[in-house]
């Protein structure tokens, strides 16, 4: 119903190979926080990606052989999930981050929306290693909600109103065993897939 209230097409949705605008989508996030009247939505939708959601993206970031590899991938391939997207690896001596900007002539996305696409990457990535922690997680848009939430859902500090939308480890992750999911070849495939 939220879908046709904002003049999307709901039959896109199922559609990897298909698009809808950003604008389109800024819409429909703001329409269903506020009808949801709950302002970590984003939170409670990550709970239903799954692990192919993403479809071959996801797959390949899950068969990849480290977290660094699955970082890059994600970074890699982002626009499969929005044309609009600029996912960035940082990495310095003390931590590594996947920073989310958008690309230049882009609305930035819905609040909700980032707080989502960030739930789904750690809902997933406890599933394949659970022993991942988070160091920080930031936002560049104001906390609407209970702070608290988030750093219970996150498991670390949240800061809103930061220069930047991003989740951060410690470096040392990246040199970490294999995930258990690692599979090189099905990685391979599927990035093959992506390109």
């Amino acid at each position: 119903a939220l879908f046709t209230e904002v003049g999307v097409d709901y039959a896109l949705v199922n559609r990897p190979d298909k698009r809808i605008p950003v604008a389109d989508m800024t819409r429909l996030w703001g329409l269903a926080v506020q009808r949801t009247q709950d302002p970590g939505f984003g939170l409670s939708v990550a709970r239903h990606v799954n692990l192919t959601t993403f479809h071959a993206l996801g797959v390949a970031a899950i068969a990849s052989e480290t977290v660094s590899d699955a970082a890059n991938i994600i970074s890699r391939f982002a626009s499969m999930v929005s044309d609009g997207i600029d996912m960035q690896v940082h990495i310095d001596e003390r931590e590594a981050g996947l920073v989310m900007n958008m690309l230049p002539g882009y609305p930035r996305f819905a609040d909700a929306s980032v707080e989502a696409s960030f739930a789904s990457i750690i809902l997933t990535a406890r599933q394949l290693a659970p022993t991942l922690r988070l160091s920080r997680v930031s936002f560049r848009h104001r906390c609407e909600g209970d702070v608290d939430r988030y750093q219970q859902f996150f498991g670390c500090a949240v800061e809103f109103g930061a220069a930047q939308d991003g989740l951060f480890t410690s470096s040392d992750i990246l040199q970490s065993a294999p995930l258990p999911a690692s599979s090189p070849g099905i990685a391979q495939a599927n990035v093959a897939l992506c390109e």
